[in-house]
């Protein structure tokens, strides 16, 4: 799916306020139900005014985040795993949130061209047990 043209908008304030929604989702149990639920009606309801055309969920599975789900569904990365130690996702655990694009050193190019992502915002999720990633229109 193509990234949708939109204005800028700042994606580590929406991060947050996504955050923000998340705790209390948590607070209310069936997290990753829950979380796949909310991530998936972002994605098909605010693409074109957030420039979120995609995303995923990963569950933490020991030293590894799996992926739980993809917005929209897709089977093509069914098992894709990402160690914990991966930059983008230490920055997220150490930060709660992160916001990385294309070009930047930290980013392995071989991972984020087998997900198709250019730029992506992700938090932390459920004491650290899930990740949600948004890519992110340019």
């Amino acid at each position: 799916m193509n990234p949708p043209d939109v204005r800028p908008v700042d994606y580590r304030q929406l991060m947050k306020k996504v955050e923000q929604v998340v705790r209390e989702i948590e607070a209310s149990g069936e997290t990753g139900a829950t979380i796949h639920t909310l991530a998936s009606a972002i994605v098909g309801r605010f693409r074109d005014e957030l420039g979120i055309y995609g995303g995923r969920l990963y569950r933490r599975e020991g030293e590894e985040y799996e992926l739980a789900a993809t917005f929209p569904e897709s089977r093509e990365l069914e098992g894709f795993r990402v160690p914990v130690d991966y930059a983008p996702i230490d920055i997220a655990l150490a930060e709660g949130i992160v916001y990385m694009s294309a070009g930047d050193p930290r980013i392995d190019p071989a991972i984020e061209s087998r997900i198709g992502v250019e730029s992506f915002a992700a938090i932390v999720v459920g004491d650290e047990e899930f990740l949600l990633a948004f890519n992110i229109a340019p």
